[in-house]
Parts: C-alpha cells; structure tokens; sequence
C-alpha cells in the first residue's frame, strides 16, 4: 500500500520528491513495523490494544500532520495524505469498528481545522478527504473482519473451556484428582501400594424387602437422598469414596494419598452415616465393618474405568460388615489399635 501511494505521489506530485520516498520509507514503514512487532507480542496487549495502538496512532498522526501543515505546498498535501494512510494500521493491529471509525473522524475533523487555518486550496482539500474515507473505508471493512473473527475465535475459546471444565468434572467423580492428573499426563497403568490404609463397608440392612414395597422411582429418590448425604460426609472428613454396591456403600482413607489418623476419621464417618440413617431412612438401619491395614489402589479397565481397592484389608473390612448388628459399627483390632487410648 506504501509503495503505490509512492507511485501516485510520484505521479501527481513529482516537484515534491524525494520526500514521499523519504517519508513513507524512511519514517512510516520502520516505525509502523516496530510497533506492530513490540505491541503485537506484548502480553498485556489483548487488553489494552484499543487505548495503546489509538494512542500510538493519533501521536504518529498528529507528527505528521504538523510537520505537513508546517511546510509548505504541495508537500503539505503530501504530509497530509500520508497521516491519513494510518488508519490502516487500524485493521492490522486489530482495533474495533467503533474505535477505527472514531479515529479517521478525528482525521477529518483535524483536516478541517488544517484547512480552515492554513488557508489550503479547494481542490486538495476534496482530495485529501476524500483519500481518508477510502481509507477510511478498508479499515472499517478490515476491523470489521478482525473483529467478527475474534468474537468468533473467543466464542469457540469459551466453549471448549466449558466443555473441558464439564469433562473435567465428570472425570473427577469417577476418579481422585491426583489420579486423574496422571492419566491425563499418559500414564497407562496406574497400580499403588499403601501401607496404611482404612475401609470402611456399610450396607443398608433389609433393604430388599423394603425395595420390593415401592415404586422404583421412590426408590431411587429415596437411595439417591440417602447417598448423596453420605458423600456429603465423605467431603467433610476428606476421605475418599471408593464406589457402591448396590445398597452397599464403601469409603476409604489413605488413599490416593496418605492421612493421619485415617481410622478415626472413618470411625467418625460412620457414626454420622448412621445418624443420617435414622432421619433420612423412613426406617431403615445400616451395619458397617470397618478395618486397617495394607492395600492395592488402582485404576482398571478402559471403558467405563473405576479406581478400587485390593487385598486383604478390603476383604476383612468387607466381612466385618457383613457379620456386624444393624445399628452398630463393627471394627477390627488394627483399627482399634489406631484410634488410640
């Protein structure tokens, strides 16, 4: 664009060269090529382009256009069509619609005020303005391009940022974070070993006959309010819930990553889950097992993957349950050890 408004000054205005080579190629292309280079790859610059490149704009404007109404003619004409070749920069550094046209009315309104007091004649008067709404008009029709895609790009942005975060949290109530972490950074198999761990097993007694009185939506509402309170408990004393079974509930501590006084927390877990047992039941009561002890923590499978327990800890906490009294919690003699006096 520099080099054929070169050409027309050139041929409109030969008397007047060398400057508008000096000019465009001297001053406008270094100058204009630096700033896009510095405010382009800033990072402050997604907020603050409007205000920063208007301001770069109308000080490289207004330089040129004194300097142009200060010399004389023609080159004065010539000083002044070239400022206004600015507002292309307009579209290139991605200046809204609003902001490009706001920019070349002030051009417009600065010619006129040149204009009226610097005496310059009718013809480039027309001339100059009507070179700046040309120009004028290829900003506005490129802004308007720029912006239309970024408002396109930022809606895209948005929504696969709500879409990962969505995935995000689909992933995180199938598995522990850390976990989820490390499959996501490729790691295929995912097996732990954990020296301490506490599980805890608690089944809602009777249940089958109770299921078979009601309507399967009333049954699921009422399993669904009676779980949902136990994962609620599960946040609060930060242990992690390993899966269901059915009516079976099963909690751990330990696991993924280690915690004091685990034994104590899940002691505690289940004598609020049988609180919960009694006001949210409709009459029912659960039997909980609880033991210590080592473990094997992983993930299996691919399609519809699980994080579970294996080993003997889980089998006796699993038996304790399963020979415990409704009502009760039954503990083993390692877990008893570790809640101390």
């Amino acid at each position: 664009m520099l080099s054929a408004y070169a050409a027309i000054d050139y041929a409109v205005l030969p008397e007047a060269h060398p400057w508008p080579l000096v000019l465009r190629f001297g001053l406008l292309v270094p100058v204009v090529s630096l700033l896009l280079l510095l405010v382009l790859r800033a990072p402050w610059y997604e907020r603050w382009h409007n205000p920063l490149m208007l301001g770069g704009l109308w000080v490289l404007t207004g330089v040129v256009a004194a300097i142009g109404l200060a010399a004389p003619s023609p080159a004065r004409e010539l000083y002044v069509s070239t400022a206004s070749v600015f507002g292309l920069a307009c579209s290139a550094c991605r200046v809204s619609v609003r902001a490009t046209i706001a920019y070349h009315v002030g051009v417009l309104a600065m010619l006129a005020t040149g204009a009226a007091t610097t005496e310059l004649a009718w013809t480039p008067q027309v001339f100059l303005a009507l070179n700046i709404c040309g120009i004028g008009c290829f900003a506005v029709m490129g802004s308007r391009i720029v912006e239309s895609g970024a408002r396109t790009n930022f809606l895209q942005r948005r929504t696969i940022e709500a879409e990962r975060q969505r995935s995000e949290r689909l992933l995180l109530n199938i598995l522990p974070r850390s976990v989820a972490d490390r499959l996501k950074q490729g790691q295929v198999e995912i097996a732990d070993a954990h020296g301490d761990v506490s599980v805890l097993f608690a089944d809602l007694v009777g249940f089958t006959s109770f299921s078979a009185r009601l309507a399967p939506s009333e049954l699921v509402r009422r399993l669904n309010t009676l779980f949902t309170e136990f994962d609620r408990l599960t946040e609060r004393y930060a242990v992690e819930k390993i899966k269901t079974i059915g009516d079976a509930y099963m909690v751990a501590a330990g696991v993924p990553e280690p915690i004091e006084n685990g034994a104590e927390a899940l002691t505690d877990l289940a004598l609020d889950m049988l609180d919960a047992c009694q006001r949210l039941g409709d009459g029912l009561e659960i039997r909980a097992g609880l033991h210590s002890g080592p473990a094997v923590a992983g993930v299996i499978g691919t399609r519809k993957f699980s994080y579970d327990l294996w080993g003997d800890t889980v089998n006796t906490a699993a038996r304790m349950e399963s020979h415990g009294v409704p009502g009760k919690i039954q503990i083993t003699d390692d877990t008893r050890r570790r809640l101390g006096p």
